[in-house]
């Protein structure tokens, strides 16, 4: 009897404890029960939408091609889905990237330039940004304002644009007259990748290089005088000398008018080759 009796104890202290504790208890698992569902599922919407946004992107590609008979509204629905829907996946970005490139070959330089301004706002990778910068002051320049390009690159600091970002400024500085600093540019920028061939940077650079520079450190100095020469220490009358040294002038003017000359054009040539490419 003694036994029974403390059977019915324990099912009383139980039911007791369940009064208390069990709806808390339900309700812990619940919450529990329902946070790792609700994980699975954004895990799945997550994946979901990155494979829609990777579609669309695609889509999107496809209507900027030349050949493309896409209506313009669909191309407009694609970047806006982009960057209003999938904006946290970076399509949005690329797509404002897209999108600007096309506006570029269009000469829409205006609202090119608001995509870009969107893509650095948006973007989430310090190199895509300032990727979108650099073709922000490309775009700058094509509209004719210098010294906003000038200003634009002053924020791009990424090391894999180094060589860019100079050599464009190279462009921008002489295309406002400072061939000095113009030829400090084209410098750092060929010092930025010194394994690469660069044979229109390395002409520009030595276009607008101060008198006595026009060759590459690297490259040993040929025919350099020798004291004991004769031909070198050849005496030469004053008349010989005066023609010799009037010619000497002559040909430095020509030569500099013609450096600037090709630097300018190579300069403008390269900028807009860029700018039409979106690179």
């Amino acid at each position: 009897m003694s036994d029974f009796r403390t059977d019915e104890e324990s099912i009383e202290l139980v039911k007791a404890w369940w009064k208390d504790n069990g709806t808390f208890l339900l309700v812990g698992l619940a919450v529990v029960l329902a946070a790792v569902f609700g994980w699975q599922f954004w895990q799945k919407h997550r994946a979901e939408q990155a494979v829609l946004a990777a579609q669309r992107f695609e889509q999107l590609r496809d209507a900027m091609q030349p050949d493309s008979r896409t209506p313009p509204q669909t191309r407009a629905f694609l970047l806006q889905q982009l960057k209003e829907v999938h904006s946290d996946t970076g399509y949005g970005v690329f797509g404002a990237l897209l999108e600007a490139r096309r506006l570029v070959d269009g000469a829409q330089f205006d609202a090119a330039s608001k995509e870009l301004e969107w893509a650095i706002s948006n973007a989430k990778n310090k190199d895509v940004a300032d990727l979108a910068g650099l073709r922000l002051a490309r775009v700058r320049w094509a509209k004719g304002d210098a010294d906003a390009a000038l200003k634009q690159l002053e924020g791009i600091d990424s090391k894999g644009y180094v060589g860019l970002v100079e050599e464009l400024r190279g462009d921008l500085l002489l295309s406002r007259g400072d061939r000095g600093g113009a030829y400090a540019a084209y410098q750092r920028a060929l010092d930025a990748d010194k394994d690469a061939v660069q044979p229109l940077l390395t002409m520009k650079r030595d276009d607008v290089a101060p008198v006595g520079k026009e060759q590459d450190v690297s490259e040993p100095v040929a025919n350099e005088p020798v004291a004991n020469d004769p031909v070198v220490n050849e005496p030469i009358g004053n008349e010989q000398a005066g023609n010799e040294q009037a010619g000497n002038e002559q040909a430095s003017n020509e030569n500099a008018a013609a450096a600037s000359a090709r630097a300018a054009t190579a300069a403008r040539t390269a900028n807009a080759a860029r700018t039409a490419n979106g690179g």
